[in-house]
């Protein structure tokens, strides 16, 4: 017997019983690069020359990310409120997925933020300078604005310089300042040249302190390009002109500047680090998310560790008890296993050795096994619904005319010589009545001979049997003749594998249900063990699941000699955390280790599934039993 330990908390899919390195990272990069895509889109030239292209490209990236999201919020949701466990991926990934499609979407709208905000605030400007005309030697005194309509970048002559004498201001929340460019004050008759600013000269009074106002070096001016901002300029100039009594035909606003091509690739490199300072702050940011989410996840898997994984009506106390109270499995105690019933059943003793026989048969001292080449795998799931064990085995279901073989040595002593008895009816009778087809397996089996008494004999036998009869003792002549000793064969359609403490009981059955009764019985026998008070003698609380997984490989033999030479060097322990379970075994363990080395797929939902359509079961019966096989599926 194997039961597992109790269960609580969130389903599989949302927690984890170890940190996940893979989705660690992915979920620190993943968003982060969704972060560094949108705001770079929206951040630089891309934007200003084929504005649809990253609007498409958006609002693409936007949509898939969107639906993946809700698609995953929606899965947790019917998990967490209906019950929908098996909706919920239990890979490897799946506890980060809900994190980075979510973080990601976060990253996304941040993204488009700070893009926006940049290309607004510094990128804008620039690419509008750009795309215009660089203009040299203007001289305000004797050139129109009508004339440079299409400057961007411009060097004014020297002497060229501002007269704060006619500059103005114009509050609107801002205040917008305006300087007329002149050339050694001269009085002009239209002053079409502005120098612009924010915030950088008072509403009431003649000043203006923007841009390189007090450089006595060249002077030059970048464009303004802003709508918004122009018409603001353009109404201090009207009330300059109305304050002054001067004209401004046609006014063209700059930002006043020494050097107009330094300036615009000191802008652009300002641009540039609002956007690395962007991604550095986000990298920050999804760096704390994960870190938080880590320290989670770590807590929530030694809550589980503690206390199980899924919800349950006990304390954490009384799980606690159960798991300190819970005595290991024996043969002793809680399994059914007697020697004297060698014909139906074998304990394959821990620790110990499996060998492998060609073709299919597996031997542990006297005893054979000869796995049938056609078999279906079932699995039978036990609950304890008082106590909250879980048992679990695996049954090879052998096909009609391919049935499973047992053969175990017989050691014959004889004491003195007797006449050979003819043989009745009776100890002819055999297995053939379980298949139709058993005598012609018998036939193609060369290895083995038939014997009066109706069971397999090696063809050692024959040789032994002479010798007994000329010597008393039979066995021995074996030593001296270098012989083995006979062995008797019996064929059955079921083989139910199940771990105990001591080793792995091998259980020969005629048909599922008698395998299912043994697993009940352990079941029952524990309860007794247990002291469990109160219980009707046929143990209405011990439910049983069964579940079809697929069928067994033709080379089924082979590969289960396997899976029981490696578990038999393991020690049994009804709990251990998951970095430590594949060092150790318990039933459930060790039949997931035979499902996964056939590689066949049993999850936990399926389980749930089968009990659903049970109503002696039903659904909370199944979502336990079902994440407690879901618990242990990546760390045996």
């Amino acid at each position: 017997m194997g039961p597992s330990k109790p269960l609580m908390g969130p389903p599989q899919a949302m927690t984890r019983q170890r940190v996940n390195l893979v989705g660690i990272i992915m979920a620190l990069f993943v968003p982060w690069f969704v972060f560094i895509a949108i705001c770079g889109l929206w951040s630089f030239k891309l934007r200003y020359i084929s504005p649809g292209v990253v609007i498409a490209i958006t609002v693409s990236l936007g949509v898939l990310l969107g639906l993946y999201t809700l698609y995953r919020v929606q899965l947790s949701c019917r998990a967490v409120i209906f019950g929908h466990f098996h909706l919920v991926e239990t890979g490897r990934f799946a506890v980060w997925l809900l994190f980075i499609a979510v973080t990601a979407s976060i990253a996304f709208v941040l993204g488009l933020l700070m893009g926006s905000y940049n290309y607004q605030t510094n990128m804008r400007s620039i690419f509008d300078v750009v795309s215009l005309n660089s203009y040299v030697e203007v001289n305000p005194s004797t050139m129109r604005g009508q004339e440079l309509m299409d400057a961007g970048k411009v060097q004014f002559v020297a002497g060229a310089g501002l007269d704060v004498r006619l500059a103005n201001g114009f509050k609107n929340t801002d205040v917008f300042c305006v300087a007329p460019i002149t050339v050694n004050n001269l009085v002009l008759a239209s002053y079409d040249f502005w120098a612009v600013g924010k915030n950088c000269c008072s509403d009431q009074q003649a000043d203006f302190k923007c841009g390189a106002y007090n450089s006595d070096g060249p002077k030059g001016g970048l464009r303004i390009t802003s709508d918004e901002d122009r018409d603001f300029y353009r109404l201090a100039v009207q009330q300059a002109e109305s304050a002054y009594a001067i004209k401004a035909i046609h006014p063209l606003f700059f930002e006043w500047t020494a050097d107009s091509s330094k300036q615009v690739q000191d802008d652009e490199r300002a641009g540039y680090q609002m956007f690395l300072i962007g991604i550095i702050g986000h990298f920050a940011f999804q760096a704390f998310l994960v870190m938080i989410s880590v320290a989670c996840f770590t807590k929530n898997s030694e809550f589980s560790d503690a206390m199980g994984q899924y919800f349950s009506l006990r304390g954490a106390e009384e799980w606690a008890e159960t798991l300190d109270k819970t005595a290991l499995p024996s043969i002793w105690s809680t399994a059914t296993y007697t020697p004297l019933a060698k014909s139906r059943q074998i304990l394959l003793t821990r620790p110990g050795n499996v060998e492998y026989v060609f073709p299919g048969t597996f031997r542990q001292g006297g005893n054979y096994v000869q796995v049938s080449e056609a078999a279906e795998v079932v699995l039978i799931v036990g609950f304890d619904a008082d106590s909250g064990r879980c048992y679990s085995g695996v049954v090879l279901q052998a096909h009609c005319n391919f049935p499973h073989k047992f053969s175990r040595t017989v050691e014959e002593v004889t004491s003195a010589e007797k006449k050979e008895a003819p043989a009745s009816p009776s100890d002819w009778e055999s297995q053939d009545t379980r298949c139709p087809s058993v005598e012609k397996l018998r036939r193609e089996c060369s290895w083995m001979s038939r014997s009066p008494s109706g069971a397999r004999i090696s063809p050692t036998s024959t040789l032994a049997k002479s010798a007994s009869r000329s010597s008393g003792l039979s066995l021995e002549k074996f030593g001296e003749l270098e012989e083995a000793p006979p062995t008797r064969e019996q064929l059955w359609p079921c083989c139910l594998f199940y771990a105990v403490k001591e080793g792995i009981l091998v259980h020969f059955a005629d048909d599922i249900e008698s395998c299912e009764e043994v697993v009940r019985s352990v079941q029952a026998r524990y309860r007794d063990a247990q002291g469990t008070v109160g219980a009707p003698p046929n143990h209405p609380q011990v439910h049983i699941v069964r579940h079809s997984a697929g069928g067994a490989p033709p080379v089924a033999g082979r590969m289960i000699s396997q899976v029981l030479r490696n578990d038999l060097k393991r020690d049994f322990k009804v709990f251990s955390t998951a970095s430590q379970q594949k060092d150790f075994t318990n039933c459930v363990a060790f039949s997931m280790r035979i499902i996964k080395d056939f590689q066949l797929a049993v999850r936990g939902f399926d389980i749930v599934k089968v009990c659903q359509s049970n109503p002696a079961l039903g659904h909370k019966t199944g979502e336990v039993v079902g994440s407690a096989w879901e618990k242990l599926y990546h760390a045996v």
